[in-house]
């Protein structure tokens, strides 16, 4: 398995991992405090592409509420 400092992306690889030696998506869930269908997706993508697909990718955010002319204007 890969290293890694992210907690969350060691209980992705950590999940994977116990359910490649033969623990259950409950026992894992259980073990990790995890909900069970979140140990489910994490296998299926880890089956359908591999571990390169377990890192989370960023959420973009919200889209601004404030257009460029709106945030020229509170910088006068």
């Amino acid at each position: 398995m890969k290293e890694t400092h992210d907690k969350r992306l060691y209980e992705r690889y950590l999940a994977v991992r116990l359910h490649l030696e033969g623990r259950s998506f409950a026992e894992i869930s259980r073990f990790l405090g995890l909900v069970r269908q979140t140990i489910s997706s994490y296998w299926r993508c880890y089956q359908e592409k591999g571990l390169a697909v377990l890192p989370m990718k960023h959420s973009p955010g919200n889209t601004p509420r404030l257009n460029e002319e709106q945030h020229e204007q509170l910088a006068e």
